[in-house]
């Protein structure tokens, strides 16, 4: 008996010095500052970086920072009167033209790189799997490296005098709100690895008349293209629905080749496209929202001869001629 409860005694003791060891260390996230930086370190020691505590016109973001492996690049969070607000780490940085992340970097927290005034250029891993560059009115060059690690999410919104850009293999979706507000984005090259477009992500791109999209793709969201510049669009094969407001106010738009595969077109989907001449539609098309081509008074419906989309036409006024 008393050998058990000395046993109880060894066992209680460990366990208690197990929760003073806990209870005395350290206690993750861990904020540090070296080399210019303010870093936060997590369980597994590696490094996001939260602050630049200074500016140069071309920053090359460093892989390590006291022997920590950065892995993200962050933002500072304070305590607001109601939540939080979050600063990203170059974030309002007037001073810098050019940012090279190099591989190894993972991603981005909260808005790291926004409102910078004179970024030009900025030059992205193929380790990076997220990323959001928002508001960086001069922004014109960007790089984005091929890899295996798939890009989940990436923005580049509100970056007004991005002309041109290349998404290369790892890059499966054009994310939400992608482009949107990119007014002189004019030429986009995407590998056929894209399969879908998500909502407004190129809402306002006035400048793009002309888009090849990738045969893969076989998803397009609700405001994808709306307010845009296309002049003219052909949907790819695996495309089978025209969602809410796709081309809405699409002003130069003309004409639209629409897949065989089109069943659906939702409401206001091509809703005020005053220059929009043609449309083809085929024979599985079985609803057209009322208001889907409300205000294009130029418009003549090409289909199949007894197909729904001839009924919808003459219900509606719409000139019709047979394919």
């Amino acid at each position: 008996m008393k050998i058990k409860k000395n046993a109880l005694i060894v066992i209680s003791f460990g366990i208690l010095m197990i929760l003073v060891s806990s209870s005395c260390g350290e206690k993750y996230p861990i904020t540090k500052s070296s080399d210019g930086y303010t870093f936060q370190v997590d369980e597994n020691q590696n490094a996001t970086l939260i602050k630049a505590d200074s500016y140069s016109e071309v920053i090359e973001v460093p892989q390590t920072i006291d022997s920590y492996k950065v892995i993200k690049l962050g933002s500072v969070k304070k305590v607001a009167l109601v939540g939080y607000t979050y600063t990203g780490i170059f974030e309002y940085n007037d001073i810098v033209k050019e940012i090279i992340i190099p591989e190894g970097l993972q991603g981005m927290d909260g808005p790291a790189i926004a409102n910078c005034d004179n970024l030009e250029r900025i030059s992205i891993p193929s380790t990076m799997t997220d990323f959001s560059v928002s508001r960086c009115n001069n922004l014109k060059e960007v790089s984005i490296a091929d890899g295996s690690e798939v890009v989940e999410d990436f923005s580049f919104d509100d970056c007004h005098k991005l002309e041109n850009i290349f998404l290369p293999e790892r890059i499966k979706k054009i994310s939400e709100s992608a482009f949107s507000g990119c007014y002189l984005l004019k030429d986009i090259k995407m590998s056929n690895s894209i399969c879908t477009i998500e909502m407004m992500a190129f809402q306002g791109c006035r400048s793009l008349k002309t888009i090849d999209l990738p045969t893969e793709l076989s998803e397009i969201d609700g405001n994808a293209f709306q307010l845009s510049g296309l002049e003219s669009i052909s949907i790819p094969q695996n495309v089978t629905k025209i969602q809410c407001w796709t081309f809405e106010s699409c002003e130069s738009l003309k004409t639209v080749q629409l897949s065989e595969s089109i069943t659906n077109i939702f409401d206001g989907a091509f809703q005020n496209c005053y220059s929009l001449e043609r449309i083809d539609i085929y024979e599985k098309c079985s609803y057209i929202a009322e208001n889907a081509f409300e205000g294009c008074n130029k418009l003549t419906i090409y289909g199949i001869k007894g197909s729904y989309a001839e009924k919808y036409a003459k219900e509606h006024s719409i000139p019709f001629v047979a394919l």
